[in-house]
């Protein structure tokens, strides 16, 4: 496994051959995989604020939180500097990939502390689905960065690309 030197989980590289498989494996079983790609909102003004010791002591709060978020079967990694990618196969439909989201939501209510700093950790989440958006890996990851950047510029903390049905009708 390639992995994380900070936070134990799984790396960029290794995370997209796992994508790979996972979206293999739901298209020969006609089953459907949730990526969600999750952002920590201003981190680097943690950074900046309380040190970088804290901000390395955040990402891996973070890692921890997701990892409560986490099923056996889903795959967790750091796919980028405050980035985190976590897979969901065998989802039923969004609303299953919606419930992950509030069940992280509500596990960053308690704030990051350390000593006498309290960070109050704020995530954007981007989240696309195989087949529903899209059948490659590359292209999946690209629609939930892009569902991250556009919940994140319209001031809301998780985000879907339109669906390919509701697009082919416009």
């Amino acid at each position: 496994m390639s992995e994380d030197g900070l936070t134990g989980l799984h790396d960029r590289r290794a995370f997209l051959l796992a994508l790979r498989r996972q979206i293999g494996m739901a298209n020969e079983k006609q089953s459907s995989v949730a990526l969600a790609v999750v952002d920590i909102d201003g981190f680097a003004n943690i950074n900046g604020m309380h040190g970088f010791d804290v901000g390395d002591r955040v990402l891996k709060f973070l890692a921890l939180r997701l990892g409560e978020v986490a099923r056996p079967q889903d795959y967790l990694a750091r796919i980028g500097d405050n980035r985190f990618a976590l897979t969901l196969p065998r989802i039923m439909n969004q609303g299953h990939a919606e419930l992950a989201v509030q069940k992280l939501f509500r596990l960053l209510d308690l704030p990051f502390e350390h000593g006498p700093t309290r960070v109050k950790l704020v995530v954007t989440v981007g989240v696309a689905l195989c087949p529903l958006h899209a059948s490659h890996a590359e292209f999946l990851l690209r629609l939930a960065e892009r569902a991250l950047a556009t919940a994140r510029s319209e001031g809301r903390h998780v985000g879907f690309p339109p669906d390919a049905a509701k697009e082919d009708a416009l």
